[in-house]
Protein backbone atom coordinates (compact mmCIF):
# COMPACT_ATOMS: atom_id res chain seq x y z
CA UNK A 1 0.00 0.00 0.00
CA UNK A 2 2.87 2.41 0.69
CA UNK A 3 4.40 1.74 -2.73
CA UNK A 4 1.11 2.48 -4.48
CA UNK A 5 0.70 5.74 -2.57
CA UNK A 6 4.33 6.75 -3.35
CA UNK A 7 3.85 6.14 -7.08
CA UNK A 8 0.57 8.06 -7.06
CA UNK A 9 2.31 11.04 -5.45
CA UNK A 10 5.36 10.97 -7.78
CA UNK A 11 6.17 14.48 -9.14
CA UNK A 12 9.08 13.64 -11.43
CA UNK A 13 7.65 13.65 -15.00
CA UNK A 14 10.07 10.93 -16.01
CA UNK A 15 8.81 8.62 -13.20
CA UNK A 16 5.10 9.38 -13.30
CA UNK A 17 3.11 6.18 -13.96
CA UNK A 18 -0.51 7.05 -13.27
CA UNK A 19 -2.75 9.66 -14.74
CA UNK A 20 -4.52 12.28 -12.60
CA UNK A 21 -7.72 10.26 -12.17
CA UNK A 22 -5.88 7.04 -11.29
CA UNK A 23 -3.79 8.92 -8.78
CA UNK A 24 -6.91 10.13 -7.03
CA UNK A 25 -8.44 6.67 -6.93
CA UNK A 26 -5.24 5.10 -5.57
CA UNK A 27 -4.88 7.76 -2.88
CA UNK A 28 -8.57 7.31 -1.90
CA UNK A 29 -8.21 3.52 -1.82
CA UNK A 30 -5.10 3.77 0.36
CA UNK A 31 -7.00 5.99 2.76
CA UNK A 32 -9.85 3.50 3.01
CA UNK A 33 -7.43 0.63 3.62
CA UNK A 34 -5.70 2.57 6.36
CA UNK A 35 -9.05 3.23 7.99
CA UNK A 36 -9.96 -0.45 7.80
CA UNK A 37 -6.61 -1.39 9.31
CA UNK A 38 -7.22 0.98 12.20
CA UNK A 39 -10.68 -0.52 12.80
CA UNK A 40 -9.20 -4.04 12.65
CA UNK A 41 -6.66 -3.14 15.28
CA UNK A 42 -9.40 -1.60 17.40
CA UNK A 43 -11.23 -4.92 17.32
CA UNK A 44 -8.18 -6.86 18.58
CA UNK A 45 -9.45 -7.20 22.19
CA UNK A 46 -12.81 -8.46 20.98
CA UNK A 47 -11.12 -10.94 18.67
CA UNK A 48 -8.94 -12.18 21.51
CA UNK A 49 -12.00 -12.63 23.73
CA UNK A 50 -13.81 -14.58 21.03
CA UNK A 51 -10.77 -16.80 20.43
CA UNK A 52 -10.40 -17.44 24.14
CA UNK A 53 -14.08 -18.32 24.41
CA UNK A 54 -13.89 -20.73 21.50
CA UNK A 55 -10.76 -22.34 22.88
CA UNK A 56 -12.43 -22.65 26.26
CA UNK A 57 -15.43 -24.35 24.70
CA UNK A 58 -13.14 -26.76 22.89
CA UNK A 59 -11.21 -27.54 26.07
CA UNK A 60 -14.45 -28.16 27.97
CA UNK A 61 -15.68 -30.48 25.21
CA UNK A 62 -12.37 -32.33 25.25
CA UNK A 63 -12.48 -32.66 29.01
CA UNK A 64 -16.06 -33.92 28.84
CA UNK A 65 -15.05 -36.46 26.21
CA UNK A 66 -12.20 -37.67 28.43
CA UNK A 67 -14.53 -37.98 31.41
CA UNK A 68 -17.07 -39.90 29.34
CA UNK A 69 -14.38 -42.24 28.01
CA UNK A 70 -13.17 -42.94 31.54
CA UNK A 71 -16.75 -43.54 32.67
CA UNK A 72 -17.24 -46.05 29.86
CA UNK A 73 -14.00 -47.83 30.75
CA UNK A 74 -15.00 -48.00 34.41
CA UNK A 75 -18.43 -49.36 33.47
CA UNK A 76 -16.77 -52.00 31.26
CA UNK A 77 -14.43 -52.98 34.11
CA UNK A 78 -17.33 -53.29 36.52
CA UNK A 79 -19.32 -55.37 34.01
CA UNK A 80 -16.35 -57.68 33.47
CA UNK A 81 -15.82 -58.03 37.22
CA UNK A 82 -19.51 -58.82 37.69
CA UNK A 83 -19.36 -61.43 34.90
CA UNK A 84 -16.31 -63.01 36.53
CA UNK A 85 -18.06 -63.10 39.90
CA UNK A 86 -21.12 -64.71 38.32
CA UNK A 87 -18.94 -67.28 36.52
CA UNK A 88 -17.11 -68.05 39.76
CA UNK A 89 -20.42 -68.52 41.56
CA UNK A 90 -21.68 -70.85 38.82
CA UNK A 91 -18.43 -72.83 38.91
CA UNK A 92 -18.63 -73.09 42.69
CA UNK A 93 -22.24 -74.26 42.51
CA UNK A 94 -21.32 -76.84 39.87
CA UNK A 95 -18.38 -78.02 41.98
CA UNK A 96 -20.63 -78.46 45.01
CA UNK A 97 -23.18 -80.32 42.88
CA UNK A 98 -20.46 -82.61 41.50
CA UNK A 99 -19.15 -83.26 45.00
CA UNK A 100 -22.66 -84.13 46.13
CA UNK A 101 -23.11 -86.49 43.17
CA UNK A 102 -19.68 -88.00 43.81
CA UNK A 103 -20.57 -88.56 47.47
CA UNK A 104 -23.82 -90.24 46.41
CA UNK A 105 -22.01 -92.47 43.91
CA UNK A 106 -19.29 -93.28 46.44
CA UNK A 107 -21.92 -94.31 48.96
CA UNK A 108 -23.58 -96.52 46.36
CA UNK A 109 -20.18 -97.98 45.42
CA UNK A 110 -19.35 -98.73 49.04
CA UNK A 111 -22.67 -100.49 49.38
CA UNK A 112 -21.99 -102.53 46.25
CA UNK A 113 -18.50 -103.44 47.39
CA UNK A 114 -19.83 -104.43 50.80
CA UNK A 115 -22.46 -106.70 49.26
CA UNK A 116 -19.86 -108.32 46.99
CA UNK A 117 -17.41 -108.86 49.85
CA UNK A 118 -20.16 -110.23 52.10
CA UNK A 119 -21.05 -112.78 49.43
CA UNK A 120 -17.45 -114.03 49.22
CA UNK A 121 -16.79 -117.33 50.99
CA UNK A 122 -20.20 -118.86 50.40
CA UNK A 123 -22.07 -120.25 47.46
CA UNK A 124 -24.04 -117.77 45.38
CA UNK A 125 -27.25 -119.22 44.08
CA UNK A 126 -27.71 -119.03 40.32
CA UNK A 127 -30.72 -117.28 38.86
CA UNK A 128 -33.63 -119.69 38.90
CA UNK A 129 -34.75 -121.24 35.63
CA UNK A 130 -38.14 -120.17 34.38
CA UNK A 131 -40.51 -121.47 31.73
CA UNK A 132 -38.75 -119.17 29.28
CA UNK A 133 -35.16 -118.71 30.45
CA UNK A 134 -34.66 -114.95 30.25
CA UNK A 135 -30.90 -115.23 30.91
CA UNK A 136 -30.36 -117.60 27.99
CA UNK A 137 -32.59 -115.57 25.67
CA UNK A 138 -30.80 -112.34 26.56
CA UNK A 139 -27.34 -113.83 26.04
CA UNK A 140 -28.28 -115.46 22.74
CA UNK A 141 -29.82 -112.22 21.49
CA UNK A 142 -26.75 -110.14 22.35
CA UNK A 143 -24.28 -112.59 20.83
CA UNK A 144 -26.37 -112.93 17.67
CA UNK A 145 -25.96 -109.21 17.03
CA UNK A 146 -22.84 -107.60 15.51
CA UNK A 147 -20.26 -106.75 18.14
CA UNK A 148 -20.18 -103.10 19.20
CA UNK A 149 -17.28 -101.16 20.70
CA UNK A 150 -16.76 -100.42 24.37
CA UNK A 151 -17.70 -96.77 23.84
CA UNK A 152 -20.88 -97.74 21.97
CA UNK A 153 -21.84 -100.13 24.75
CA UNK A 154 -21.22 -97.43 27.35
CA UNK A 155 -23.40 -95.00 25.38
CA UNK A 156 -26.21 -97.56 25.24
CA UNK A 157 -25.89 -98.26 28.96
CA UNK A 158 -25.70 -94.54 29.79
CA UNK A 159 -28.86 -93.82 27.82
CA UNK A 160 -30.90 -96.53 29.53
CA UNK A 161 -29.66 -96.47 33.14
CA UNK A 162 -29.74 -93.98 35.97
CA UNK A 163 -26.47 -92.31 36.91
CA UNK A 164 -26.08 -94.58 39.95
CA UNK A 165 -26.86 -97.77 37.96
CA UNK A 166 -24.50 -96.68 35.20
CA UNK A 167 -21.52 -96.20 37.53
CA UNK A 168 -22.43 -99.43 39.37
CA UNK A 169 -22.29 -101.47 36.13
CA UNK A 170 -19.06 -99.78 35.02
CA UNK A 171 -17.51 -100.52 38.44
CA UNK A 172 -18.39 -104.23 38.21
CA UNK A 173 -17.26 -104.52 34.58
CA UNK A 174 -14.00 -102.80 35.48
CA UNK A 175 -13.53 -105.21 38.39
CA UNK A 176 -14.04 -108.22 36.10
CA UNK A 177 -11.41 -107.20 33.55
CA UNK A 178 -9.05 -105.88 36.23
CA UNK A 179 -9.02 -109.35 37.81
CA UNK A 180 -8.24 -110.87 34.39
CA UNK A 181 -5.48 -108.30 33.86
CA UNK A 182 -3.98 -108.96 37.29
CA UNK A 183 -4.15 -112.76 37.01
CA UNK A 184 -4.45 -113.70 33.32
CA UNK A 185 -3.31 -117.26 34.02
CA UNK A 186 -6.28 -117.94 36.32
CA UNK A 187 -9.16 -119.54 34.47
CA UNK A 188 -11.61 -118.59 37.20
CA UNK A 189 -11.01 -114.89 36.55
CA UNK A 190 -11.52 -115.35 32.82
CA UNK A 191 -14.99 -116.86 33.25
CA UNK A 192 -18.28 -115.14 34.01
CA UNK A 193 -21.43 -117.13 34.63
CA UNK A 194 -24.38 -115.06 33.51
CA UNK A 195 -26.75 -116.71 36.03
CA UNK A 196 -24.60 -115.50 38.89
CA UNK A 197 -26.88 -113.35 41.06
CA UNK A 198 -24.34 -110.54 41.30
CA UNK A 199 -23.69 -110.53 37.54
CA UNK A 200 -27.44 -110.43 36.92
CA UNK A 201 -28.03 -107.65 39.44
CA UNK A 202 -25.18 -105.37 38.42
CA UNK A 203 -24.67 -106.09 34.70
CA UNK A 204 -26.82 -108.55 32.77
CA UNK A 205 -30.26 -107.14 33.62
CA UNK A 206 -29.32 -103.64 32.51
CA UNK A 207 -29.66 -102.57 28.90
CA UNK A 208 -26.19 -102.51 27.40
CA UNK A 209 -24.62 -104.56 30.21
CA UNK A 210 -24.07 -107.79 28.24
CA UNK A 211 -23.01 -105.77 25.20
CA UNK A 212 -20.37 -104.15 27.40
CA UNK A 213 -19.06 -107.53 28.60
CA UNK A 214 -18.85 -108.71 24.99
CA UNK A 215 -17.07 -105.53 23.92
CA UNK A 216 -14.58 -106.08 26.75
CA UNK A 217 -13.68 -109.49 25.28
CA UNK A 218 -15.99 -111.96 27.04
CA UNK A 219 -17.33 -114.39 24.46
CA UNK A 220 -20.16 -116.91 24.80
CA UNK A 221 -18.26 -120.17 25.13
CA UNK A 222 -20.99 -122.61 26.18
CA UNK A 223 -24.58 -123.12 27.18
CA UNK A 224 -23.78 -126.06 29.45
CA UNK A 225 -27.14 -127.27 30.75
CA UNK A 226 -28.57 -123.92 29.75
CA UNK A 227 -25.87 -122.24 31.84
CA UNK A 228 -24.56 -119.24 29.83
CA UNK A 229 -20.80 -119.03 30.36
CA UNK A 230 -18.77 -116.08 29.12
CA UNK A 231 -15.01 -116.42 28.82
CA UNK A 232 -12.04 -114.47 27.58
CA UNK A 233 -9.26 -116.75 26.45
CA UNK A 234 -5.63 -115.87 27.05
CA UNK A 235 -3.56 -116.57 23.92
CA UNK A 236 -0.58 -118.86 24.38
CA UNK A 237 2.30 -116.49 24.91
CA UNK A 238 4.86 -119.10 23.85
CA UNK A 239 3.13 -119.94 20.57
CA UNK A 240 2.11 -116.42 19.53
CA UNK A 241 3.59 -113.61 21.60
CA UNK A 242 2.19 -110.88 19.32
CA UNK A 243 -1.36 -112.19 19.73
CA UNK A 244 -0.92 -112.44 23.49
CA UNK A 245 0.51 -108.90 23.65
CA UNK A 246 -2.42 -107.51 21.63
CA UNK A 247 -4.88 -109.29 23.97
CA UNK A 248 -3.11 -107.97 27.05
CA UNK A 249 -2.84 -104.42 25.64
CA UNK A 250 -6.58 -104.46 24.84
CA UNK A 251 -7.24 -105.38 28.47
CA UNK A 252 -5.19 -102.42 29.64
CA UNK A 253 -6.89 -100.05 27.19
CA UNK A 254 -10.34 -101.17 28.34
CA UNK A 255 -9.34 -100.77 31.99
CA UNK A 256 -8.20 -97.23 31.24
CA UNK A 257 -11.44 -96.43 29.37
CA UNK A 258 -13.68 -97.66 32.20
CA UNK A 259 -11.43 -96.03 34.77
CA UNK A 260 -11.85 -92.69 33.01
CA UNK A 261 -15.64 -93.10 33.10
CA UNK A 262 -15.50 -93.50 36.87
CA UNK A 263 -12.91 -90.75 37.29
CA UNK A 264 -15.10 -88.24 35.43
CA UNK A 265 -17.88 -89.02 37.89
CA UNK A 266 -15.52 -89.03 40.90
CA UNK A 267 -16.35 -92.63 41.70
CA UNK A 268 -13.67 -94.98 43.00
CA UNK A 269 -13.21 -98.41 41.35
CA UNK A 270 -13.94 -101.55 43.33
CA UNK A 271 -10.82 -103.22 44.80
CA UNK A 272 -9.26 -105.86 42.56
CA UNK A 273 -9.19 -109.43 43.88
CA UNK A 274 -6.13 -110.60 45.80
CA UNK A 275 -4.74 -114.11 45.59
CA UNK A 276 -2.28 -116.09 47.68
CA UNK A 277 -1.63 -116.37 51.39
CA UNK A 278 -1.28 -113.63 53.93
CA UNK A 279 1.33 -113.58 56.65
CA UNK A 280 0.75 -113.32 60.35
CA UNK A 281 2.97 -111.77 62.96
CA UNK A 282 5.01 -114.99 63.24
CA UNK A 283 5.69 -115.08 59.52
CA UNK A 284 3.61 -118.20 58.92
CA UNK A 285 1.42 -118.30 55.88
CA UNK A 286 -2.26 -118.99 56.38
CA UNK A 287 -5.16 -119.05 53.95
CA UNK A 288 -7.59 -116.13 54.26
CA UNK A 289 -10.95 -116.97 55.76
CA UNK A 290 -12.79 -116.00 52.56
CA UNK A 291 -11.92 -117.22 49.03
CA UNK A 292 -9.88 -114.66 47.13
CA UNK A 293 -11.55 -115.21 43.76
CA UNK A 294 -14.61 -112.93 43.94
CA UNK A 295 -17.92 -114.65 43.42
CA UNK A 296 -18.69 -112.48 40.40
CA UNK A 297 -16.67 -114.90 38.28
CA UNK A 298 -18.60 -118.06 39.12
CA UNK A 299 -21.73 -119.32 40.77
CA UNK A 300 -19.69 -120.56 43.72
CA UNK A 301 -16.78 -118.17 43.67
CA UNK A 302 -14.21 -120.91 43.20
CA UNK A 303 -11.66 -120.82 40.44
Amino acid sequence: MGTLRARALEQDPDKVIYGPNMKQRIIAACGELEELAERWEALAPARAAIIAHVQGEQSAAERAAVVQAEARKEAAREAEAEAQRAAAERADAERRAQEARAAEHAAAARGTAARIVNEAGRDVAPVAHGPVDAAVVAVQAVYAEPRITVHQALERLRGAATAADYTDTVQVALLLISNVHAFPEEKGFREVRVRNVLVQEHVARRAGGLQLLRALGFELSALDEDEPLLTTEEPNVELDFDKWAAWYDALKANIEALGEELKERRVAPLPTAVKGGIYGANGDSRRPAAPQVLTLHGSSGAS
